[in-house]
């Protein structure tokens, strides 16, 4: 790893151009091996057996029996298995939950460069022996989105339950969600708060006030984009507003949200990066304010070194050195757990206790939308039994890369498909950056059941559910020519 007076100097050396040319060729690459989203479960230590517990419906069996202890700070990870119940939480008009006070000094930016990754690194700075058995928790609620976070031990009390499992601690499990600290959904929303050292409080009586993470778990749930994140943040009050949040998505914009002057306000980045520490950014010119704090500057003059292009790596090194500092506001803590973020990949990263060579890595399966725009035969009109050149062309909609799948091609009677259909070819279709688009080419020999006849070529991707597709609609494409075997 570098060293603190180094780092810069070196980052800065390096060729813009190299680290391009590097990520380009990692996005042709990173989804060509995607490991399963369920590898966490079967890592680490189990915490508990709960076969004897006769009064858990299946879900919540699942949900404990998934809890793993990864390293001995201890960290845990676990899935949520079902509704956590946090979208009648929002609706129902009362707050069961403690209204802890945030505290401490971190680090958060965001590399938004489209050219390569987006990635997101923060630095949570505290003091471990308050944040200790905290826990990674997969979710994926029926009305909501996929997501990933760190919960703080201390804020949804989740060691109680480690410390003595049983009937009555098992509540500090079911709420374990309702405190992320940060996290990334499946459209790549990335939200983390950062302490400030006082807050302009707003109280609107007709809005519901909202715990300052349970406002990052409404992002986590229902924000697609940076917009809609800032969106839902503006119709709650937050009930500790000396703290700000950087949120960033898929699609290279970014904010900091900050409560000032009796409104929720705004910065969106105006650079292919942007950084947050711990002084409000007030729609600042980002480098009008690099003086204020010396973590902030060393991010910022590194990120602009890249123009925001950086690999998850740089990103570590870049945390490791900011780190390296000093953290918190008033000088005081330390990193308990560094995150980076892969916004186009679904990669997350945690290391723990500045850990920086024992990366704890995970992935969360995005939503991804391949659109199947087009399909053509060659020849049209051919014998049984003949030859076709068939070509279909994908493109990716989503921010996201798409990871390989397959595209099937079918002779129906009817213009679209059905149980009669028949399959006559199969091709691979390699992984898809934004925007992206690749002609599958496949040449076949048609099968003996085709008869005489008049048929529609339809060509559809991603039948084997390879990715999480949005909109499931536009997969089918049918050739503009009907084909005729005589």
């Amino acid at each position: 790893m570098f060293t603190s007076s180094r780092f810069i100097s070196i980052l800065i050396s390096i060729s813009i151009g190299t680290i391009f040319c590097s990520a380009q060729a990692a996005l042709g690459a990173a989804a060509a091996e995607v490991r399963n989203e369920e590898d966490h479960r079967a890592s680490g230590r189990r915490v508990s057996s709960t076969s004897n517990d006769d009064d858990l419906t299946d879900l919540q069996r699942q949900t404990l029996e998934s809890i793993r202890q990864i390293d001995d700070y201890p960290m845990y990870v676990m899935t949520y298995y079902g509704d956590y119940g946090f979208g009648d939480y929002i609706n129902s008009g009362t707050d069961s939950y403690s209204q802890n006070n945030y505290g401490g000094g971190c680090t958060s930016f965001t590399a938004l460069n489209r050219n390569g990754y987006i990635i997101f690194g923060y630095n949570h700075d505290g003091f471990w022996s308050q944040v200790q058995r905290s826990v990674i928790v997969f979710t994926d609620p029926p009305n909501g989105y996929a997501s990933v976070a760190i919960i703080r031990g201390d804020f949804s009390h989740f060691g109680n339950y480690i410390d003595n499992p049983g009937e009555g601690t098992r509540r500090f499990v079911w709420r374990a969600p309702f405190y992320p600290i940060d996290g990334m959904n499946e459209y790549g929303v990335v939200i983390s708060p950062m302490s400030l050292p006082s807050g302009d409080g707003i109280s609107d009586p007709s809005k519901r006030t909202l715990h300052l993470l349970h406002l990052i778990r409404l992002v986590l749930d229902y924000a697609r984009n940076v917009r809609e994140a800032i969106s839902l943040l503006k119709q709650y009050n937050n009930s500790d507003t000396s703290v700000h949040y950087l949120i960033s998505d898929a699609y290279g914009n970014s904010a900091v949200v900050e409560y000032l002057r009796g409104n929720v306000v705004a910065t969106r980045n105006v650079e292919p990066w942007q950084v947050s520490t711990n002084f409000f950014i007030d729609k600042a010119a980002p480098d009008s304010i690099l003086f204020l704090c010396p973590r902030y500057e060393e991010a910022y003059r590194v990120l602009e070194s890249y123009n925001g292009l950086i690999t998850e790596e740089i990103a570590f090194d870049i945390l490791e050195s900011v780190s390296a500092k000093g953290t918190g506001y008033d000088g005081s803590g330390e990193s308990v757990w560094s995150s980076v973020y892969n916004s186009t990949t679904g990669d997350v990263n945690y290391c723990i206790d500045r850990g920086y060579d024992n990366i704890q890595r995970f992935r969360l399966p995005m939503i991804v939308d391949l659109a199947d725009i087009k399909t053509t035969a060659n020849p049209t009109r051919l014998d049984a039994n003949g030859k076709m050149r068939l070509v279909a062309r994908i493109t990716n909609l989503s921010p996201s890369l798409s990871s390989a799948t397959t595209v099937d091609f079918y002779l129906s009677r009817k213009r679209r498909l059905n149980k009669r259909s028949i399959l006559i070819g199969s091709r691979r279709v390699p992984s898809i950056a934004y925007e992206g688009t690749r002609n599958i080419r496949l040449r076949i020999n048609l099968p003996d059941e085709i008869k005489s006849g008049k048929y529609y070529l339809i060509s559809c991707v991603n039948e084997d559910g390879a990715n999480n597709d949005d909109d499931e609609e536009n997969n089918t494409s049918i050739c503009d020519s009907r084909i005729i075997v005589r």
